[in-house]
């Protein structure tokens, strides 16, 4: 059973929520090259991202479809002092009904980041097009971003986690992770529904057992997420494809990154 709409991976949260300095330089440096002044996090968690992107001077909106995530952004929201931080605004938001859920300023905002392998917690559907959760979700999501703004996403190599039925313990997002991950696929007509990941950490505290976190993922491979992005977007946009926040070329078969991002100016 998937713990993290649940807040269970909150007691884990030692394990997931310190990001590596790499990442936070990566983000920060993309939205600046861009001239980002105001930022959406749809997908923010407890608010890892959103807290850092506050500290920078960001104008941050941050929204989540899980009640508990949201309470705790806004525990951390409540728990800093700094003026900044009063310009912080939180929501709770679902992908599928964004438009409805959040009101855009003017024309959008000049950045909408969805990270932390967020996207692939959409459940496929049981009808002929399995990716229609993803195709109104990513839709909705760009419809949020300003002309000639930017969109970030990122998902894990699932690519190579199909090929290899083994997943990275440790990705460029979060480094210190030292036991490892038990890893299932369920397949249906030879198609990859879903992949349980099931974290095993060293036990704390004086305790004897590991700990367990189990957390599932639909995926999405490379080429259909890309075919998503230029079906929705046309041939309109610039898309930049990072592979551990360093340039990728699609189909390079020398390098295997654990998490693919996409920089995408509209």
């Amino acid at each position: 059973m998937d713990q993290y709409a649940d807040g269970h991976i909150l007691s884990f949260w030692d394990c997931f929520g310190k990001k590596t300095e790499e990442s936070k330089t990566w983000l920060l440096n993309i939205l600046r090259k861009h001239g980002c002044k105001t930022v959406l996090d749809v997908a923010c968690g407890p608010g890892t991202e959103s807290e850092m992107l506050v500290e920078e001077g960001f104008t941050v909106l941050s929204s989540d479809a899980s009640d508990v995530m949201i309470t705790t952004a806004k525990k951390t929201r409540a728990a800093r002092k700094e003026a900044i931080f009063s310009t912080w605004e939180i929501k709770l938001a679902n992908w599928l009904t964004l438009p409805e859920d959040i009101q855009k300023p003017g024309e959008g905002f000049d950045a909408v980041i969805c990270v932390g392998n967020s996207l692939p917690h959409l459940p496929f559907t049981d009808g002929p097009d399995r990716l229609q959760p993803y195709k109104v979700s990513l839709t909705n999501i760009i419809s949020m971003v300003r002309p000639g703004g930017i969109l970030i996403f990122d998902h894990r190599n699932f690519d190579c986690i199909l090929e290899t039925g083994k997943s990275m313990l440790n990705t460029v997002y979060r480094n210190t992770l030292t036991k490892r991950i038990e890893l299932s696929i369920d397949y249906e007509k030879g198609v990859p529904q879903m992949i349980i990941m099931n974290y095993i950490f060293p036990p704390i505290g004086g305790q004897q057992q590991t700990r367990t976190f189990s957390i599932d993922f639909y995926p999405v491979l490379l080429n259909e997420f890309n075919q998503m992005l230029s079906t929705i977007l046309g041939g309109t946009f610039q898309h930049s494809l990072y592979g551990d926040f360093k340039p990728y070329t699609p189909g390079d078969v020398h390098v295997k990154p654990g998490v693919f991002s996409h920089v995408v100016r509209v």
